[in-house]
């Protein structure tokens, strides 16, 4: 069993979704996104990473198939901030990973290693880190309607994101309000068909 990294702000959010701390062993991911403009502090700019992971759990259950039946699909969206020593390469169409590492955290800091299986892999440090959300999908990576009969319902560390229609696809969202500036809206937030 993989341990989990303390660390990580709302940590639990995973642990608490599977059961345990995944290895993320052949989960794909969809997104990433780099930003220097966040402020560390007066006039120094802080890296921020945010990495989407559409994880899932294997079971011992073969399929007819002949594959292993896969089950709780979810999007794992993760925030890193005091980013350094960057070293991303081959992000494509699909980054399947053998593992989703976190190590240290000497001084502060830890390292988090993607163990590419086909496309992205690489390492980079950070300061600090957080689960920002896990959303249950479906193993398409389609988020299902809140009022579904599987009850899927995304677990967030703030405020509610509902979905309401089938067509919507949303693998993470940021939402200000315009009184917060710059804080993301704490309330709740519902996405329905026109």
């Amino acid at each position: 069993m993989t341990e989990t990294p303390k660390y990580l702000e709302s940590n639990q959010l995973v642990t608490d979704f599977y059961g345990y701390w995944p290895s993320f062993h052949d989960a794909e991911v969809h997104s990433i996104s780099i930003n220097r403009d966040a402020i560390l502090f007066e006039d120094v700019s802080d890296v921020i990473l945010e990495l989407v992971v559409h994880c899932f759990q294997m079971t011992q259950t073969v399929k007819e198939d002949g594959y292993f039946e896969l089950v709780k699909h979810s999007f794992v969206h993760f925030e890193f901030k005091e980013v350094d020593d960057v070293a991303l390469a081959h992000f494509n169409h699909q980054n399947a990973i053998y593992e989703l590492g976190f190590s240290g955290n000497q001084e502060g800091r830890f390292k988090v290693s993607i163990d590419g299986a086909h496309g992205l892999d690489g390492s980079f440090t950070a300061g600090k880190g957080r689960v920002i959300s896990i959303t249950p999908c479906d193993e398409e990576g389609r988020i299902e309607p809140v009022d579904s009969p599987k009850g899927f319902q995304p677990l967030v560390d703030r405020g509610r994101l509902s979905i309401k229609h089938e067509s919507h696809r949303i693998l993470c969202a940021k939402i200000f309000c315009d009184s917060c500036v710059g804080e993301p809206y704490a309330g709740q937030v519902s996405v329905d068909s026109a």
